[in-house]
C-alpha cells in the first residue's frame, strides 16, 4: 500500500511496532521489506480466507473459531401412530312396562223420588149479611121570629123621625127523609184447591263402563355396533436441508504483519 511503501522508502519503518497487522492490496510479490504475509508460517497467524473479529473485552488477541462452511441435519422420517378407537357396542332400548288402566264403572247414591203433594188450608169464612142502621134525623120544626126593632116607619114631613114598625117571620117545619140502603147479602167464599201434585220419580242413567285400556309400547330397533374407521396419513419422508452460501459481497485484500 502507498502508506506502508512510503514508510519503507523513508527508512523509518522501524518506528512501527512488531505484530502490527495491516491490509495489503498490492501483489504478494511486492510486500514491503520488514513485513510478511499472515499465512500461518513462522508463528504468524493465518488470516487467508478469514474475517477478522475483535477480541473479547480484556482478552488478548489470538483466538480463532468458526468454520468455512456449515450444514443442517436432515429430519428423519416421521410416521403416525395412535391408540385404536374402540367401536361403539350394540345398544338396545329397555324400560319399565307401563301399567294398563283398569276398567272403571260409574256409581253413586240413588236419588229419592219426590212424594205426591196435596194442597190443604184453613177454610175461608163467609162474609155474613150486613144491614145499615143509624139514628133517625129529627125534623126541623116551625120557628117564629118575634117582632123586633129591625124595621122603621117614617111619620110626618119634618125631620127624619122613624119609629119602629113591628113584624115577624114564620119558618115552616122541615122534615128529614133518610133512606137506608139495602142490606148487604151474605157473601160466601168459594175456594178451589188445585189438583194434588203427583209423585215425581228421578230417572238416573249411568254411562257405560269404561273398558280396560292397555298401553302398547313399541321399542325402537337396537342400534348396531358402530366401528370407527381411522385413516392414518402417510409418513413424512426424510427432509434434507440445502446448503446455501450466505456470504455477502466482498473485496479481497491480504493481511500482512510487521516483523
Amino acid at each position: 500500500m502507498g502508506f506502508i511503501s512510503g514508510i519503507a522508502a523513508s527508512g523509518s519503518g522501524d518506528t512501527l511496532p512488531a505484530g502490527l497487522i495491516a491490509l495489503w492490496s498490492g501483489a504478494l510479490s511486492n510486500i514491503p521489506s520488514g513485513w510478511a504475509l499472515c499465512d500461518g508460517q513462522g508463528g504468524r497467524p493465518d488470516l487467508r480466507s478469514k474475517f477478522v473479529k475483535g477480541a473479547s473485552p480484556g482478552a488478548d488477541p489470538g483466538s480463532s473459531g468458526g468454520a468455512a462452511s456449515h450444514g443442517h441435519t436432515a429430519h428423519p422420517t416421521q410416521s403416525h401412530s395412535a391408540t385404536a378407537v374402540a367401536a361403539h357396542g350394540s345398544q338396545a332400548h329397555n324400560g319399565a312396562a307401563v301399567a294398563e288402566h283398569p276398567a272403571q264403572s260409574h256409581g253413586g247414591a240413588g236419588v229419592a223420588d219426590h212424594l205426591a203433594q196435596a194442597h190443604a188450608g184453613a177454610a175461608v169464612a163467609d162474609h155474613p149479611g150486613q144491614a145499615h142502621s143509624g139514628a133517625a134525623v129529627a125534623d126541623h120544626t116551625n120557628v117564629a121570629v118575634p117582632a123586633s126593632g129591625l124595621a122603621a116607619e117614617k111619620k110626618g114631613t119634618g125631620g127624619a123621625t122613624c119609629e119602629p114598625s113591628g113584624h115577624g117571620h114564620t119558618i115552616p117545619s122541615i122534615a128529614h127523609v133518610v133512606t137506608q140502603p139495602s142490606a148487604h147479602p151474605s157473601l160466601p167464599h168459594s175456594v178451589t184447591q188445585p189438583g194434588a201434585h203427583p209423585a215425581l220419580a228421578h230417572v238416573v242413567t249411568q254411562p257405560g263402563d269404561h273398558p280396560s285400556l292397555p298401553h302398547t309400547t313399541t321399542q325402537p330397533n337396537s342400534h348396531p355396533a358402530l366401528p370407527h374407521t381411522v385413516t392414518e396419513p402417510d409418513a413424512h419422508p426424510s427432509m434434507a436441508h440445502d446448503t446455501v452460501n450466505h456470504e455477502p459481497e466482498y473485496y479481497t485484500v491480504a493481511y500482512i504483519i510487521k516483523l
